[in-house]
């Protein structure tokens, strides 16, 4: 095992004493629960206190500028924010993953509210729902004819629904790849490292000597090791180089996770940039929503994927038709002609679907790296898919139970953050007080009895030393420096 260092073992900025594996999961399963109460119980005071035009969980005087078929057969409904004149004053709170309700005037009767939808995307000047095909209660034209378009934000059940997924196999002890990893977060055995330490050249010659350290010693463990970084210490800077080397050096199949959209997106723009610029080209996959609209984003995501690769010709043959379709679907108003169209439609759907499926599941299976957020990682898209190495980077920023839904993915894990920063957020203060805000790195870093050990990078770049310096004092022990161009 490689030797412990002054720099290695860190003090946890929350200290967390040692549970076991049951009194954990059962702890995080209640805890969990106290959370999403709590967030119906804020989404339903909103709603019922504050006017739509008020409340950052309600859009309104939405129009509907585009309706197509998008991945898997989903309805894309692309709506336009209304002239500035209408706009809300109160900035919303709607993000790329939220679960929505369509409708299309307050006081709608419930047998004609519209179905409920996924944020796919968030624009200055719109936002577009991902319907799922399963619902063919879509009336496009209703949207069309409405004056304004309304959207709720919804509590998304499915995320608690995936976390307690997670919980569920950890209680039956279905680690698989994982028992390992477990196994040390637990502690139930002592980490494992290959030794001596393998010698890398650097594909970022800038790289500092505690940057590559960090890289060294992640490479070089069997199981599970943490990467604290400080702000402006190029943490992703050095997840991106460590990515770089776990695939080219050690031909590693890799998942890359955070807890939000922004925070994935930003690896994998950092990474692309990385490998253009040297010429790497490697098989990046992005799965799920992406939160920044970027062309260098975008061209990884599963959409631009799919339309590149083989066997979609008979897909792409039957959107033009249901393009098509679309067309005479929203001329006619013949009750007969208009069942015919969308029956239709609903089986054409169910094709594209099916067709996708396999082409994405050969997508995934062939990429080198797979981007996901934490939650993300539980789609059906990666369920049979096992993974060399996961990382998740900004995990002390991340729920513990979120984490381990990558981690169940694989047999080695490698965590980035800096638990001196703030917490996930949690709504409940119950929940908060109770450990629901302690993360996975907490833990790991407030275990005075275990032997995993922290690489921490040592060098700022971002702040003059005599800012830099009562953070490295009061948060750091001191051994937090400033890079000399910075320094005076």
């Amino acid at each position: 095992m490689p030797k412990q260092s002054k720099m290695d073992a860190v003090e946890g900025a929350r200290t967390v004493r040692p549970v076991s594996l049951e009194a954990w999961v059962a702890s995080t399963r209640r805890l969990l629960s106290l959370e999403q109460q709590e967030e119906v119980q804020v989404m339903r005071d909103e709603l019922a206190t504050l006017d739509d035009s008020e409340n950052p969980n309600v859009l309104t005087h939405l129009t509907l500028a585009r309706y197509s078929t998008g991945l898997f057969g989903r309805i894309l409904l692309q709506f336009s924010f209304p002239s500035l004149s209408l706009r809300q004053a109160k900035p919303h709170q709607f993000t790329v993953g939220d679960l929505v309700q369509i409708r299309v005037q307050k006081n709608t009767p419930a047998g004609n509210k519209l179905p409920t939808g996924i944020v796919s995307r968030v624009e200055d000047k719109g936002i577009s729902i991902a319907v799922s095909s399963d619902q063919d209660d879509v009336d496009e034209a209703e949207l069309l004819a409405a004056t304004g378009v309304t959207l709720d934000r919804l509590v998304n059940n499915a995320t608690f629904v995936k976390l307690t997924s997670a919980l569920d196999q950890m209680a039956k002890f279905e680690f698989g790849a994982a028992q390992t990893v477990v196994d040390v977060v637990f502690s139930e055995r002592q980490p494992s490292w290959n030794t001596p330490l393998p010698e890398i050249t650097p594909f970022n010659t800038g790289l500092n000597e505690s940057q590559v350290e960090a890289i060294r010693f992640a490479l070089a463990s069997k199981d599970l090791a943490l990467i604290h970084g400080p702000p402006g210490t190029g943490k992703t800077t050095t997840v991106v180089e460590f990515i770089l080397q776990a695939v080219t050096k050690f031909d590693l199949k890799v998942l890359v996770c955070a807890p939000s959209n922004i925070a994935v997106d930003n690896v994998l723009d950092k990474l692309s940039n990385t490998c253009s610029t040297l010429g790497k080209k490697l098989k990046l996959t992005r799965v799920g929503h992406p939160a920044r609209v970027l062309p260098q984003i975008l061209k990884y995501c599963l959409d631009a994927k799919i339309e590149s690769a083989e066997g979609t010709e008979i897909v792409n043959d039957i959107r033009k038709e249901m393009s098509a379709m679309q067309t005479k679907l929203q001329k006619t108003r013949d009750k007969t002609v208009r069942y015919q169209l969308r029956r239709e439609m609903k089986a054409n759907r169910k094709e594209i679907r099916v067709r996708e499926q396999k082409v994405v599941g050969d997508i995934v299976q062939h990429s080198n790296v797979v981007f996901a957020t934490n939650v993300g990682a539980a789609s059906k898209l990666l369920k049979d898919v096992t993974f060399d190495l996961v990382i998740i980077d900004e995990a002390a920023q991340a729920l513990e139970a979120s984490c381990w839904i990558p981690i169940l993915k694989s047999k080695r894990c490698v965590l980035a953050g800096d638990h001196m920063q703030l917490p996930p957020t949690i709504k409940s203060k119950t929940a908060a007080a109770k450990g629901l805000e302690t993360t996975l790195f907490d833990r790991i870093t407030s275990y005075a009895n275990t032997q995993v050990i922290v690489k921490m990078l040592d060098t700022q770049y971002r702040m003059h030393e005599n800012i830099s310096e009562w953070s490295s004092q009061a948060m750091y022990k001191g051994e937090l420096k400033s890079f000399e161009g910075v320094a005076k």
